[in-house]
């Protein structure tokens, strides 16, 4: 909710109906942020987290969105203290860092804002990328991040990243400076969103989870992303994010498609309003010089 008791989504107001064990962070301090996680904890032993919102959308295979599902008492732990932390009202700077008690092997677990994430966890990854870096995310915005895909890139490593339609156009949009650093910047060209907040490096970590690589998403909102250093996921996803490069136009290398348009499929047919635009399909401009 925000801090006039109004959501955003106007079916999360069913959920609130449905289960009456609920809060928000309208009342806390810093209300104006945004508890942004997708995480989701089960009989203390499982976790799935990611990027996929409880909505249509995200779940019907509309949007594009990663998710993983965690086998772990030790991951569900560290998961509901952090749960625990918003559920008794604390969000964004008014929570406290939780300890990470035997994490499962080969994982990393990190909230924001506490955690500094990018200091800790992200920016180390890039800074030691040998072979290549492969980003499919919703936004990229963060200068730190910007700047160092731009060194790995003159070190020789390949970098790649697929960007949602809306976000590479938008005002803070990072799109510019990344291709002019001779980055590969693919942006889709799909009704929906590419909505992952996904990185995968060297065969050897996938990193996944709710966090945009902004500076809302590492210091002002409630995140949380998973650091897999396991090469079997690494692979599979990496064959995926290949497999969606594939499908978008090198066209679109050095422009981008407007989110809903003659040039992203489908998207003006889907009664969705692709760029929030308030018009749908056939009523939107970028739709009707199509028709």
């Amino acid at each position: 909710m925000d801090s006039n008791g109004e959501n955003i989504y106007p079916n999360t107001n069913d959920i609130v109906k449905l289960i009456a064990s609920n809060n928000s962070d309208r009342f806390s301090s810093e209300a104006s942020k945004i508890m942004h996680n997708k995480f989701y904890i089960f009989d203390e032993k499982i976790v799935i987290t990611g990027s996929a919102n409880l909505s249509h959308t995200d779940l019907s295979g509309y949007n594009s969105n990663s998710i993983l599902v965690i086998d772990s008492k030790e991951a569900a732990k560290i998961y509901q203290n952090e749960f625990e932390q918003m559920y008794s009202g604390k969000f964004h700077n008014d929570k406290s860092p939780i300890p990470q008690i035997n994490p499962p092997k080969n994982m990393e677990i990190y909230f924001s804002p506490q955690d500094r994430i990018y200091e800790k966890a992200l920016i180390p990854i890039i800074k030691n990328a040998k072979s290549y870096i492969y980003i499919p995310i919703f936004v990229l915005s963060e200068k730190q991040i910007v700047q160092e895909l731009i060194n790995a890139k003159k070190r020789g490593v390949d970098v790649r990243i697929i960007i949602d339609a809306l976000n590479a156009a938008a005002k803070y949009s990072k799109v510019k400076e990344l291709r002019g650093g001779n980055i590969l910047v693919k942006t889709e060209n799909f009704a929906g969103k590419m909505h992952s907040k996904t990185m995968i490096v060297d065969d050897k970590y996938l990193i996944i989870g709710s966090m945009n690589f902004s500076n809302s998403g590492a210091n002002k909102n409630d995140e949380n992303i998973v650091i897999l250093q396991n090469s079997q996921a690494a692979v599979f996803y990496k064959k995926y994010f290949l497999y969606q490069w594939s499908k978008i136009p090198n066209r679109w290398l050095n422009s981008n498609p407007s989110a809903e348009g003659k040039y992203s499929l489908g998207s003006c047919s889907d009664g969705i309003d692709n760029d929030y635009d308030g018009k749908i399909d056939l009523d939107d401009d970028a739709c009707k010089a199509r028709h």
